[in-house]
């Protein structure tokens, strides 16, 4: 992380050597593309640099579904260079976001241990497995008999391995009850192997968080929507890509009801490109003694101007 607050961070662990683990939420940075981390409850600690925000692609869906990504930052101060270095935890980008919804009624329980899931006594073939990997994924988990059952939307993904099931039987029969059967868990698949990660839902931290938010998949257009480009005067320019523009007067249309633009008269377009002149008057400059007042565009102008006028051949005249 880069631009590290020091004075936030020695008034508050000043007196510590060890590492802090400390909540913190990634704010996007719209003109510098990149993410500003913020405490909870405080101010902002450092940014991550666009090149590493540009990795985690899937974490823009939690920006488009108008929320905050959250996470631990480890805060352990450097006595080689005095000052505080903060590190972001993340997940690879691969398992960052679940690639599926949980449902607002069912509760998910935290993330904490692992517990192997025996594939083979599932419904998947092994090349709709791998089609899943690597990524994170909202599986359902249903106690039948001796046996705890994993769900991936309406099929078998296969049920909890021998040397887990207790222990997920446990965590299961102390989750609060629901309006349905099914207890929802984050499950990750990597290198052919898939395994739940689950602990008890006392040991959420906020109640509030067993309810997980559904997010927005990801737009088909995947395309930068807009470019921000600062000048050296101060001033700003942004352009929008032009799919992607809209007005309350002119609102956003799709292709498919398009229709197709009217046929031009050719005749009409060359007798109105004659009748215009053959010099463009230039728009005249502001008068302005005070160059600090004039944009970067107005200034090129004016010296344009001038370098033509010292350029300009004298008029010839006749003796």
């Amino acid at each position: 992380m880069t631009d590290v607050v020091q004075s936030s961070l020695f008034a508050e662990f000043g007196g510590t050597r060890h590492t802090s683990y400390v909540p913190v939420v990634l704010e996007p940075n719209a003109v510098e593309e990149s993410w500003r981390v913020r405490r909870l409850g405080n101010g902002i600690v450092g940014e991550i640099a666009q090149f590493d925000r540009a990795r985690y692609v899937d974490l823009e869906r939690v920006h488009q579904s108008q929320l905050l990504p959250m996470t631990l930052a480890a805060v352990k101060f450097d006595a080689v260079h005095g000052k505080f270095a903060v590190d972001v935890i993340l997940p690879p980008p691969q398992l960052a976001v679940p690639r599926n919804n949980a449902g607002s009624d069912f509760l998910v329980l935290p993330s904490g241990d692992m517990a192997i899931i025996d594939t083979e006594r599932g419904e998947f073939s092994a090349e709709q497995l791998a089609s899943l990997a690597p990524g994170q994924w909202f599986v359902g988990l249903q106690v039948s008999n001796s046996d705890v059952v994993v769900t991936l939307g309406e099929r078998v993904l296969g049920c909890v391995s021998a040397a887990d099931v207790d222990g997920v039987r446990t965590i299961l029969f102390d989750a609060p009850s629901t309006d349905n059967e099914i207890t929802v868990a984050r499950a990750f698949f990597l290198d052919g192997m898939a395994a739940l990660d689950i602990a008890d839902y006392a040991e959420a931290t906020d109640p509030l968080w067993l309810r997980v938010p559904d997010l927005t998949q990801s737009e088909s257009n995947s395309g930068k929507p807009f470019e921000t480009v600062q000048f050296p005067d101060g001033s700003w320019a942004v352009t929008v890509d032009r799919s992607r523009a809209a007005t309350p007067s002119r609102p956003k249309t799709s292709t498919a009801d398009a229709k197709p633009a009217p046929l031009v008269d050719t005749d009409a377009v060359e007798e109105e490109v004659a009748s215009i002149p053959d010099e463009v008057a230039l728009l005249e400059t502001p008068s302005s003694d005070d160059s600090d007042y004039l944009t970067e565009v107005q200034k090129a102008q004016r010296r344009r101007s001038e370098e033509a006028g010292r350029h300009r051949k004298p008029e010839s005249t006749l003796c």
